[in-house]
């Protein structure tokens, strides 16, 4: 929607703590301040589900930001519109943001239960074969139907694994 959207977990002045999610105001990246009550306003919204964010996408033309146990969606085309909603489920690992990649119509990223595929609805593990729970730092890309994922193994060496969405392989 020509916004910048963002998120923060920590602690802000004053050591308050701050776990909220932004959107810049519309066409302008860098004003994340301009509350006019109108609809190209920037916006803010703080988060209930702890701990930090791990990643954050634009998933189906919606933003869509990770903690490792939780799905955070917004909704809405303006900020008086704007809907979140937040979902206790399998998150991306914290290490492994750059893992996140759409193929078709679903994301896949790495979790700490594994590769998992997501459409929407609740995140399915992929890779049962693989046991790729006891992999990190998961980076990944897509071309085609196919899903590319680097991780590191428990030896701290990479791998370079493949799947293949139409043939479930």
């Amino acid at each position: 929607g020509n916004r910048l959207w963002g998120c923060r977990y920590g602690v802000g002045d004053g050591n308050v703590p701050i776990n909220e999610i932004y959107a810049s105001a519309l066409g302008d990246a860098y004003n994340w301040h301009r509350f006019e009550g109108v609809s190209t306003d920037s916006w803010t919204a703080s988060i209930n589900t702890p701990g930090a964010f791990t990643g954050a996408v634009c998933f189906n033309g919606n933003p869509v930001f990770f903690k490792e146990n939780a799905i955070i969606k917004v909704y809405g085309s303006y900020p008086a519109e704007f809907t979140v909603t937040e979902s206790k489920m399998r998150g991306v690992e914290i290490g492994s943001s750059e893992s996140l990649a759409t193929v078709g119509d679903c994301l896949y990223y790495k979790s700490t239960d594994g590769i998992v595929r997501y459409d929407g609805s609740i995140p399915q593990v992929i890779d049962q074969c693989l046991d790729s729970a006891g992999f990190k730092n998961a980076v990944a890309g897509s071309v085609g139907a196919k899903y590319y994922v680097s991780m590191t193994d428990r030896d701290g060496e990479r791998s370079l694994y493949v799947y293949d969405s139409e043939r479930k392989l």
